[in-house]
């Protein structure tokens, strides 16, 4: 049952920042990232992996604190369709490095990382076909395949080894030693790469807001990963 959460959930995660892409822009994956650590432990919590005390209770609302900054939530008319389609990706990642370190306890590595390839291949390309038909009203998808320029196939290309190949593979082997939330908490550092990139190569506009609410987010990080240190000393 574990392989097959982390497994599924690995892959609508892929789905779910593919469709939402399609309505928001790019940074906005980095606004989300942070706030995968904190849903990571209160499911842990939920099922009873690791216990929170006041320290760590606050740095949660910490997070949606800043999140909600972050979001400009006093602006409904900055939210688009994209921002609550991310809103889903901490569950779902938070499900996958929960059932990755539950997994690795009696699997080897490799395994879990070809069982997640291949429901992210049986998932995702089912996905995609139908979606260039339905959605994009594309019926030509072979021809569109051939017709790649060197730049889109040399993205996917990189996609394929930097985040399926590496990140997966890395992520698997840090949680054979380390705690889900530990590991989500080096992952949320991911804003300050993908602001600086968004702007240089997409020429997306960052603004104050988005920063400050980011800093409030990964300050409460800080402050939770302090709360389990210290739990664990009283312990």
């Amino acid at each position: 049952m574990p392989m097959l959460i982390l497994s599924i959930t690995g892959a609508l995660r892929q789905v779910i920042v593919i469709v939402a892409l399609q309505y928001t822009d790019s940074h906005n994956v980095a606004i989300i990232q942070p706030t995968i650590p904190i849903f990571t432990a209160l499911i842990s919590y939920y099922l009873k992996i690791e216990k929170m005390n006041y320290i760590t209770a606050f740095s949660i609302f910490l997070s949606f604190f800043g999140l909600a900054i972050t979001a400009e939530i006093w602006n409904l008319k900055t939210f688009d369709l994209g921002f609550y389609l991310l809103l889903t990706v901490p569950i779902t990642k938070g499900l996958q490095v929960i059932y990755i370190n539950v997994a690795t306890k009696y699997v080897n590595n490799d395994i879990i990382q070809f069982s997640q390839m291949f429901f992210l291949l049986i998932i995702t390309l089912p996905f995609g076909i139908l979606g260039e038909i339905f959605i994009n009203q594309n019926y030509n998808i072979l021809q569109e395949t051939y017709e790649l320029n060197m730049r889109q196939f040399l993205c996917i290309l990189y996609s394929t080894i930097a985040i399926i190949i590496l990140c997966w593979k890395i992520q698997i082997i840090a949680l054979n030693y380390l705690t889900p939330i530990t590991v989500s908490l080096y992952q949320s550092f991911q804003p300050c790469f993908t602001f600086v990139l968004a702007r240089l190569f997409l020429n997306e506009t960052i603004n104050a807001t988005k920063i400050i609410g980011t800093i409030f987010i990964i300050l409460s990080l800080f402050l939770y990963q302090y709360g389990c240190n210290k739990h664990s000393k009283k312990g």
